[in-house]
């Protein structure tokens, strides 16, 4: 939740923020931006749609299980939904049928 709030009440939807997992995005942020930032290992995996630096679409998640998402299969439904929805979310847009107007 304190990633959240940071992000949107202070830092912006940066691309660097996020895990970038096919169309779909994930937070926390990779291990370095969170070791910079003086934050320990995160358990948490949540599964989000960023589709610009003011706009991301929370979708789902979880505790972290395994090293990776293949080889947690609760976490992979969750991956694989959420990456689905970022698809066609970007089909939309790039067809103009989905115009994003700032937040």
């Amino acid at each position: 939740m304190a990633w959240i709030q940071e992000i949107g009440q202070n830092r912006g939807a940066k691309s660097r923020y996020f895990r970038f997992e096919n169309d779909a995005a994930a937070l926390p942020p990779p291990a370095k931006i969170m070791a910079k930032l003086g934050n320990s290992y995160c358990q948490l995996r949540l599964y989000c749609i960023r589709l610009s630096d003011e706009i991301v679409i929370l979708v789902n998640g979880g505790r972290k299980t395994s090293q990776t998402v293949q080889n947690s299969p609760e976490r992979m439904v969750y991956f694989r939904f959420a990456s689905r929805m970022a698809q066609q979310l970007i089909e939309l847009i790039q067809s103009g049928e989905l115009v994003l107007d700032g937040k």
